[in-house]
């Protein structure tokens, strides 16, 4: 099983470059730090100041992976407690990722998932600033409340995986959150660097996006089809690693 979590790392790492989260990520790093865009952008601010906005960043994940990992660890809890009709949550379960991964692919529209959008209700920008690390957290926390429908298809999709499986949902989206923020934290050891690679990376929006379309859609066959625990066998037979810990 080591290498679903694989997997929902590398989720959570591609979902960095949503359309949604690159063009507000210089309002996020403003936010985390308090630092203003021109101060993120100095590299002599970027060594006096370079602890405390790691240590921000850091912060900032802490937020959100905190929040996703309650939630994996409360549907995974839901899951197991209808254990007795996965086959049928299987089912449901691996439609409605096959759907997230052609949505993402631009072949269907979901208009449903936009009454999750919780953007025009809440603001990230309403934190209250002036607490140093504890607005830090909050925008972190904020963030996973608010933003999560900007990675829907795949946020939802290893949501799904956690519920309609015996696998452990808070270890899940612990990873996702780890694959998520590390983008966050390389952006945070070298902002004014980061910033033009990852506007190089955005013209390759379109391509990486039909590639995590073709794995959620995958992924969604194997479990619609009951068929997930001989992905994971593949998978670790692939790996040429294996995980030092068993959840």
């Amino acid at each position: 099983m080591e290498s679903i979590y694989l997997v929902s790392f590398i989720i959570g790492f591609f979902s960095f470059l949503s359309p949604c989260i690159i063009p507000m990520i210089t309002v996020y790093f403003t936010l985390i730090t308090g630092l203003s865009l021109e101060d993120l952008q100095s590299a002599t601010i970027q060594k006096k100041m370079k602890a405390h906005i790691v240590i921000s960043t850091l912060v900032f994940i802490l937020g959100f992976t905190l929040v996703f990992t309650l939630i994996g660890g409360l549907v995974s809890e839901i899951g197991h407690f209808f254990k007795d009709n996965i086959r049928y949550f299987n089912i449901v379960g691996g439609v409605f990722i096959i759907l997230l991964g052609l949505k993402m692919a631009g072949l269907i529209k979901l208009n449903f998932l936009h009454k999750l959008d919780f953007s025009n209700r809440v603001d990230v920008r309403s934190v209250p600033q002036g607490y140093k690390y504890l607005s830090t957290f909050l925008v972190g926390v904020f963030f996973a409340i608010v933003c999560s429908h900007c990675i829907a298809p795949t946020f939802y999709s290893v949501i799904m995986l956690t519920g309609t499986t015996e696998i452990n949902g808070a270890v899940v989206m612990f990873f996702f959150s780890i694959g998520l923020g590390v983008p966050y934290l390389l952006v945070g050891l070298s902002f004014n660097k980061a910033i033009p690679i990852i506007k190089r990376l955005s013209k390759y929006g379109r391509d990486i996006q039909l590639v995590m379309a073709l794995i959620l859609i995958t992924l969604g066959i194997f479990m619609m089809t009951n068929k997930l625990t001989l992905l994971t066998k593949i998978l670790d037979k692939l790996l040429p690693f294996k995980l030092p810990y068993s959840f």
